[in-house]
């Protein structure tokens, strides 16, 4: 099998950064180590960012953008996503989750998440 040289870091990984005192064992410190490059989805900047706008507390995303590479939403993914979510919702099937999108983008990096059934490393 193939060595994954980049990943597509979650939301849920951001904010358990931010949260934990011991940075060097959080799954994002793990994954500075693992990976050559680092990325995000504007989701999960928009996300971070929110909760940060929510608790009326200075965001600590601009510390780490500069090492993580942004990923955009372009029309033709968002538009292909939305039918999918569509059908999804429709078919009972709840397994959707909004980073899906860029699977439509042929983005082929894993995504570590907090979520233990989708945890990459």
């Amino acid at each position: 099998m193939e060595q994954r040289t980049e990943v597509l870091v979650d939301t849920t990984i951001i904010i358990d950064h931010f949260r934990k005192l011991k940075k060097d064992r959080t799954v994002l410190w793990r994954a500075f180590a693992s990976f050559e490059k680092l990325y995000i989805s504007a989701m999960t900047l928009y996300e971070v960012e929110f909760g940060y706008e929510r608790d009326k507390r200075p965001s600590e995303l601009s510390e780490l953008l500069p090492f993580l590479k942004l990923l955009p939403i372009d029309d033709p993914t968002a538009r292909q996503a939305a039918t999918l979510h569509f059908r999804f919702n429709r078919s009972k099937q709840r397994h959707w989750n909004s980073r899906c999108l860029y699977c439509l983008n042929g983005f082929g990096a894993s995504t570590p998440t907090s979520h233990t059934e989708h945890q990459a490393f």
